[in-house]
């Protein structure tokens, strides 16, 4: 039960991961039903010949029931009042919204947005393009800089299988290339710590001869560099901000310094710029900017001054396109599928890491409120505001439905081994209605391994239990979830 149920009118529990299938089988009562915007599909969609096809043959709703665990009734109704809403919305994620996920997940949610034509319409999805706001000088290449770009990314990412994906970090422990790391520069980031199957990556990150930190805190991975450069912490710097998700316009932040630096520390973009201008020769000539201040001033150009003045700025004269001008795909329209996306794996879920007779349960981490859990740990003070269903002493709690707990001889606040095919550790168990039978809810968060005596060693660290589970389309980590096991302690 997310805060995003919590606050609904109606909450569906259904099996994580099998999100597509339920959109799958909603799409099949609107379809067979004729409950579906006729003029948009026929006109300004393309692909729905063999999407229906697929959907009408794999998607019934007595197999949806079988995949999900929403009874068909259910997803009868569901499909009825989708259909005869007014302004009908379908979306899609997980947590804070900022992990990625399977693409088919993302396809038939989209796909049931256009079944009722609600896309770039008020009260729908916008297709808002990201700002293109950055006016950089042209660059001089020299050879180096020539054969770099010409290699391939050792991630995969930009080529072969995946040509649309910008970066695969969640690749690199198993990546093959021609060519080995030789230096890794770690900024906003906290990988030995945020990234599933932590020590299998933290192994890949150790066989790299030079590795530099920019981090305004000792996390995991400044622990492990060869240099620490501290960045500025946020109230002492400038920071550009792009925003597009959940804006129907493109928009742009500027966060600015509002106290001077407490200690000897430098802005990321001051660093680069005084590095390339202490190698000269080209590099130099591509950074010819004082300090990152007055890069931003020179290439945000116009902006600058909005932004510094208001700390946003917002594309005003844009509009959503017309259905005729909306979609950049090679037909020009809203496309349910394509000759270049292999939709045979079909929309059932990635099947979790491990299997069923040796881990019978499911893990899954969630968000907790009042636990940071990405780059940056809680602040001292804000330790003392978790709850004590998620932290007690120095044990994480781990949501569990009553019936399994009692299936499994546990009771609130007994102390069980958690293990997956990736780990294990000592939890407490929080006995929680609002959680499916058969499935571990574990709070992301916890479980820092530095020497902060605030937050070290309070709970376990989730993403040391978890495999990544690679998307087909996209070749990102899209895992949900691994198999577990609870015992008694």
């Amino acid at each position: 039960l997310s805060n995003t149920a919590a606050k609904s009118d109606q909450w569906i529990a259904i099996k994580p991961g099998t999100e597509a299938a339920l959109a799958m089988g909603i799409m099949h009562v609107m379809i067979n039903d004729g409950l579906y915007d006729s003029n948009f599909v026929e006109q300004h969609a393309g692909g729905f010949s063999g999407w229906k096809a697929l959907v009408m043959e794999d998607y019934t709703p007595d197999k949806v029931t079988a995949i999900t665990g929403v009874p068909a009734a259910m997803i009868q109704k569901l499909a009825k009042q989708f259909a005869g809403a007014a302004r009908p919305l379908a979306i899609c994620g997980r947590g804070q919204g900022d992990e990625p996920f399977a693409l088919n997940e993302t396809m038939a949610i989209h796909a049931l947005n256009a079944l009722v034509g609600n896309i770039n319409r008020p009260g729908g999805v916008v297709a808002v393009p990201k700002p293109d706001y950055i006016d950089w000088p042209d660059a001089e290449m020299d050879d180096v800089a020539e054969n770099g770009l010409a290699a391939q990314r050792i991630d995969g990412a930009g080529a072969g299988k995946y040509p649309l994906t910008s970066s695969l970090l969640n690749r690199l422990p198993d990546a093959e290339s021609a060519y080995s790391l030789e230096a890794l520069l770690v900024s906003n980031a906290n990988p030995y710590y945020t990234m599933a199957d932590a020590r299998s990556f933290q192994k890949q990150i150790e066989k790299i001869p030079f590795v530099v930190s920019f981090s305004s805190y000792m996390d995991e991975t400044a622990m492990h560099a060869d240099f620490i450069l501290p960045n500025h912490c946020y109230l002492e710097r400038y920071e550009d901000v792009p925003v597009t998700a959940g804006m129907a316009q493109p928009l742009i932040g500027l966060a600015r310094p509002v106290v001077e630096p407490l200690f000897d520390t430098m802005n990321v973009g001051d660093v680069i710029i005084r590095i390339a201008q202490e190698m000269g020769g080209s590099i130099a000539e591509a950074f010819p900017w004082e300090s990152y201040e007055a890069c931003l001033e020179e290439t945000l150009g116009d902006k600058w001054e909005t932004l510094n003045d208001e700390g946003f700025w917002v594309d005003e004269g844009f509009q959503t396109a017309a259905w005729e001008d909306a979609f950049t795909t090679e037909s020009g329209k809203f496309e349910f599928g394509n000759a270049s996306l292999d939709l045979s794996p079909g929309f059932n879920a990635l099947a979790p890491e491990g299997d069923e007779a040796s881990y019978p349960l499911i893990l899954i981490p969630y968000d907790s409120m009042r636990l940071a859990n990405n780059a940056v740990a809680n602040p001292p003070f804000v330790m003392k505001t978790i709850e004590d269903t998620v932290l007690k002493g120095n044990f994480g709690l781990v949501e569990v439905n009553p019936e399994t707990a009692k299936s499994l001889g546990l009771s609130e606040g007994s102390v069980a081994r958690l293990k997956t095919p990736k780990g294990e550790c000592r939890v407490k168990i929080h006995l929680y209605h609002g959680i499916m039978p058969g499935v571990v809810a574990m709070p992301k968060g916890l479980g820092h391994r530095t020497k902060d005596r605030f937050t070290a060693g309070k709970g376990s660290n989730v993403k040391e239990l978890m495999g990544p589970v690679e998307d087909q389309a996209s070749g990102l980590d899209v895992a949900w979830g691994i198999r577990a096991k609870l015992t008694k302690a």
